[in-house]
């Protein structure tokens, strides 16, 4: 065996490793969390029949590749959230080696691309998101594989790799739409070089035949589009412009969501850093030979990042950071690639921020609950319900992860909040059910009301106060913090008998 066969063998045993390392971080506490209201929503969906799926009839704001292949994964796994999360650990482990892929393919160099393999691997961002029932993680997947395929077609001319290409981003935008600022990166960089002429006309050819296999897709949900419904809804009162929401972005994307400021403080230090030391050694970098590469990753990073945030202060919408998470692997490629620079800072703050993501890994599980504690809240009021009692919750976000765990009669969600998220079709589609106050009130079972604050909060506290003042409180419990009271139906017959007494003048 030679030299260079027994490197590349030690290199391979050192990436199972790197995936070894990684599928432990994500085992760990993969069902400890509830199901929160987007992860709910995945649940329901998928839970539909293909045809169902494929038509948007739950309204989704995103395509359907995910749904669907949730959907046969529940066919195969046990029902249970810690199985079902599994889904996103497979993406997550098949996105470190497509990325290790993409870096060597890059830059040529294992000990690089290995690498950017651990970094994925202990960052915290991945760990939260390849244990969320959500299309991140299969998002990242083909867009990392679409940039391979773009790359490795540039180079070598080969038929396979613009398939790749194509079938990848097909796969992307029917995961995410957000996919389309990869592509469009891509399509930018490929006329930046459009002396080469083959090259050119392949990307357009092929971005192109991506663009026609969307059309029936944007059919569909230009038939039943709802602005108050999409990813794109503007902002309501209860929300308003983040002028740090680049620097926060960023930070999110690299080492995910901490309760602990001072972690958050040395992450926002890195990043900045990184940023100023990068600007500063731009020349000296395309002096040293081709930055092709690196202009690449570099035109995915800022096109994924500044095209969402450039609409976000020009007509401000509703964003989520991750729902920039296809810029995530990218961000990692260029750490790793930060290492290698000699007479820079650079590795030295590769190396802080390496340290920075162990760190932020480790204290992980240990955080408080990033999730509202749904599964605990439906097993308290199993344990304590009667038969004819109404569960009525005053928002869809505790009220869909509610439907995941249980199917009880009398199981409602309260009609008239200012942020609908869904309809009432949509909620009878997957078990549930619409109530008005006057329904509420001329039931005469015991009346469970769930309050999560999560969104219209002044609303919900308002129908709170409406019902306290019209039954009588038997029990309040305060789980992770939602409120869960139990009413009293017998306050409520009375006071509909004195108001008939009232108007019959018989008092």
């Amino acid at each position: 065996m030679t030299m260079k066969n027994e490197n590349k063998g030690s290199q391979l045993l050192l990436l199972g490793g790197v995936l070894i390392l990684a599928l432990i971080f994500r085992i760990i506490n993969l069902g400890g969390e509830s199901l929160w209201f987007d992860e709910a929503l995945s649940y329901l969906a998928a839970s539909l029949s293909p045809l169902q799926i494929w038509s948007n009839a739950i309204q989704s704001s995103h395509p359907p590749l995910y749904y669907f292949f949730l959907h046969y994964w529940q066919q195969v796994v046990p029902d249970q959230d810690t199985f079902l999360r599994t889904l996103g650990v497979f993406w997550d482990i098949a996105l470190i080696l497509a990325t290790y892929a993409l870096s060597l393919a890059l830059f040529r160099k294992r000990n690089l691309a290995l690498f950017t393999a651990l970094l994925i691997a202990i960052s915290p961002f991945h760990v939260l998101y390849s244990q969320e029932l959500r299309m991140y993680t299969q998002l990242m997947l083909f867009v990392v594989l679409g940039t391979l395929g773009y790359w490795q077609g540039k180079q070598t001319g080969r038929r396979i790799w613009w398939l790749l290409f194509g079938a990848s981003f097909v796969l992307a935008l029917y995961t995410h739409y957000f996919a389309v600022w990869t592509l469009g990166a891509i399509g930018f960089h490929a006329l930046l070089h459009y002396r080469e002429k083959a090259v050119l006309q392949k990307t357009v050819l092929v971005s192109t035949i991506v663009g026609a296999l969307m059309v029936p897709w944007v059919w569909i949900v230009w038939r039943n589009i709802d602005p108050k419904l999409g990813a794109l809804r503007p902002l309501t009162q209860t929300y308003s412009l983040d002028p740090l929401k680049p620097l926060t972005t960023l930070v999110f994307l690299i080492f995910g969501k901490s309760n602990y400021l001072w972690y958050t403080g040395f992450a926002m230090f890195a990043i900045v850093a990184l940023g100023a030391v990068l600007l500063l050694d731009w020349r000296r970098i395309r002096q040293e030979g081709t930055t092709d590469n690196l202009v690449l990753v570099l035109l995915i990073i800022v096109t994924g990042l500044a095209g969402p945030l450039l609409i976000y202060f020009v007509h401000p919408y509703f964003l989520t950071e991750r729902t920039m998470a296809a810029t995530s692997p990218f961000l990692f490629i260029i750490l790793g690639w930060g290492l290698s620079k000699r007479q820079s800072p650079l590795p030295y703050l590769v190396g802080f921020t390496t340290v920075i993501l162990v760190i932020g890994t480790i204290l992980y599980p240990f955080q408080p609950a990033n999730k509202p504690p749904y599964r605990d809240v439906v097993n308290w009021i199993a344990q304590n319900r009667q038969a004819n009692d109404v569960i009525l919750h005053t928002s869809d976000g505790s009220y869909w992860p509610a439907l995941r765990y249980v199917n009880w009669p009398y199981h409602v969600v309260l009609a008239g909040d200012p942020d609908p998220r869904r309809s009432t079709t949509v909620h009878r589609l997957v078990g549930g059910d619409v109530w008005t106050q006057e329904q509420v009130l001329e039931h005469h079972g015991r009346l469970w009301l769930v309050v999560a604050l999560e969104h219209s909060v002044e609303w919900q506290v308002a129908q709170s106060d409406y019902f306290s003042k019209r039954y009588h409180l038997l029990d309040k419990q305060e789980i992770g913090g939602v409120q869960v009271y139990l009413y009293d139906p017998i306050a409520n017959v009375r006071s509909n008998l004195w108001s008939t007494c009232q108007l019959s003048y018989l008092c």
